[in-house]
């Protein structure tokens, strides 16, 4: 039988609908924020290293307490109150008095998206066939990839019109229209974990933990996805010195960011035809070792200080986006088809969290390897990890094709841990039960 265009059924399309303004609102007042800071208030430098703890912060300390509290909460008004904690906290972004405010009200609003992008995850994963997840999560990628290109410049279009409060209440407005969206989901009831649900969120925690420790294809997902965002992020903020070094101008570092971001749009919308289990995580690999060769690649010309012409800078920027796409799709829709549907809020916390340590820390040691070796050597150790992260996610396909091959669902444990496999989640006749 063909596959549909798109994956999934219409629920799932509604999910998606709700999911483009929820995104879009994520980065609609990015360069809003940015402008009360630098040509309002000439906040002090203190006020953008605060900014960025306010991003990360919150889903870095309560991302696992969210993920258990989605695993047992109805997850289409966990879905509806996240985007309306959003829309609260853009909207006290309007009346903050100063910059300290303004951070106070972003970590509530960044707190409400440490709910909301693990219980999206979950909602797909009940809402989509299993064999269909990887290509709904390269669909839900490429709206969240346009979003973020479409979203920051919109928003310094419209500051040209608009005070930074009036885009504030814009996109107070697009996070409610969001929640609003979500009410056209199925109701997902809580579901049943096996044995029952423990009776406290401590219980949960640990379960969901212990389930990651002991399935190997979740446990060696998640470390593909550590290693490798903390690859990206060892070389990532990089870019404008490393285009300098390749004797390009100012102009330039415009159009290889947007060519990057082009790539990554273009290459998720064609994983929505892409297969899932083995076959997925092989790409994944096949394409990070293509990634590695041209990230070190422009690592070594920049040492160099070999002249690389515009043109093949740009070609090269967009494989990049497109290559980097395709494993950061892959590698959650595998990890999400290994995990079953009660445990999969928790799940999708963990690689948030596993992943914001990551991108935390890697900047760091780029900056070391910078300040010791030279611009290019970020992106040369960059390029070094995307090989063994390549490499992993090869040898982890073999594993999912070994379980494809017995017959045994993604999401089962080795034979040790339960004496029976865990029974698949049917979520259409689960969410229509209510």
């Amino acid at each position: 039988m063909a596959r549909r265009t798109l994956p999934g059924g219409p629920e799932f399309r509604r999910l998606v609908a709700a999911q483009i303004p929820a995104d879009f609102a994520d980065w609609l007042d990015f360069v809003a924020v940015g402008a009360l800071l630098a040509f309002v208030w000439e906040a002090p430098p203190i006020a953008y290293a605060w900014l960025g703890v306010a991003m990360g912060l919150p889903g870095a300390t309560i991302g696992l307490l969210a993920g258990a509290l989605i695993d047992r909460w109805p997850l289409r008004r966990t879905l509806v109150g996240a985007n309306l904690g959003r829309a609260a906290g853009t909207a006290l972004l309007i009346v903050a008095p100063g910059w300290e405010w303004l951070i106070a009200a972003l970590v509530l609003k960044f707190t409400a998206d440490a709910f909301f992008t693990p219980a999206k995850q979950t909602a797909l994963r009940r809402l989509v066939p299993e064999d269909e997840i990887v290509a709904a999560n390269a669909l839900s990628r490429a709206v969240n990839q346009a979003s973020k290109i479409a979203g920051p410049a919109l928003g310094g279009a419209l500051l040209v019109l608009l005070a930074p409060q009036q885009v504030f209440a814009l996109n107070a407005a697009i996070s409610i229209l969001a929640a609003l969206l979500l009410l056209r989901l199925p109701p997902l009831p809580r579901l049943p974990a096996e044995g029952g649900h423990p009776s406290t969120i401590l219980a949960d925690l640990r379960a969901g933990l212990a389930f990651a420790g002991r399935t190997p294809l979740v446990r060696g997902c998640l470390l593909l996805i550590g290693c490798g965002f903390f690859g990206m992020f060892v070389y990532d903020t990089f870019w404008p010195p490393l285009v300098r070094e390749l004797t390009l101008e100012a102009t330039d570092l415009g159009w290889f960011l947007a060519s990057v971001g082009l790539g990554g749009v273009l290459a998720s919308g064609a994983m929505i035809r892409a297969p899932g289990g083995a076959a997925a995580l092989r790409l994944a690999g096949a394409t990070l070792i293509g990634n590695a060769v041209l990230i070190g690649a422009l690592g070594l010309a920049a040492g160099a200080g070999v002249a690389v012409p515009r043109p093949l800078v740009l070609a090269l920027a967009f494989l990049l986006g497109a290559s980097s796409s395709v494993a950061l799709v892959a590698l959650p829709g595998v990890l999400q088809q290994a995990t079953p549907p009660a445990m999969m809020g928790r799940t999708a916390a963990l690689m948030e969290a596993v992943a914001a340590l990551a991108v935390g820390v890697a900047p760091f040691t780029g900056a070391l390897l910078a300040e010791t070796l030279g611009i290019g050597a970020p992106f040369v150790a960059g390029a070094a990890l995307a090989v063994g992260v390549g490499c992993g996610a090869i040898v982890l396909s073999r594993r999912a094709r070994a379980a494809a091959l017995a017959g045994t669902s993604l999401d089962t444990d080795p034979p040790s841990t339960h004496e029976t496999a865990r029974p698949q989640a049917r979520p259409y006749e689960a969410a229509r039960k209510e």
